[in-house]
């Protein structure tokens, strides 16, 4: 059994949240050294925001986040 490393088990972790939002956009917003992807599915009455915290410690992160068409915003 060979062990995935974290950029890996980061990457299926982003893809299985952009399955989830089901169309709509992956949105993240980068704050000091971290990553927050929202992982709330917009519904008609109320979103359930749950973000998903994940440290910058390597380019391609941010990377795979722009592949996967995330409105990535900067403060």
């Amino acid at each position: 059994m060979t062990s995935a490393s974290i950029a890996d088990r980061r990457r299926a972790s982003i893809k299985r949240i952009a399955a989830q939002r089901k169309g709509q956009p992956l949105r993240a917003h980068v704050l000091k050294r971290h990553i927050f992807i929202e992982t709330g599915i917009k519904t008609t009455d109320a979103t359930v925001k749950r973000d998903m915290r994940i440290l910058i410690d390597a380019k391609p992160s941010m990377y795979y986040l722009h592949r996967c068409g995330a409105l990535v915003r900067y403060e």
